[in-house]
């Protein structure tokens, strides 16, 4: 939500919000030297930095906001109720 690209590591959970190479990378896990090479490529391309931080804002709007939170939270407590 603050136009950040995101850098994951590639596990369920994590990796679920981040297109890779569209709005974040992917690093394996316990590898630092893979998160540093992905932490690196941020830092040296500006361009590529800024536009995955605007795509990650587009997706956090899209599937993250709060009329769509509240709506799914009700939705699952309809369910439990029934």
């Amino acid at each position: 939500a603050c136009a950040r690209p995101i850098v994951t590591t590639n596990m369920p959970g994590c990796r679920d919000l981040v297109r890779s190479n569209k709005n974040g990378l992917l690093v394996n896990p316990r590898d630092p030297d893979d998160l540093a090479c992905a932490l690196k490529t941020l830092v040296l391309d500006k361009v590529r930095c800024c536009q995955m931080g605007i795509e990650s804002r587009r997706i956090a709007q899209k599937k993250y906001s709060i009329e769509m939170v509240i709506s799914s939270t009700l939705e699952i407590y309809r369910e439990l109720l029934n």
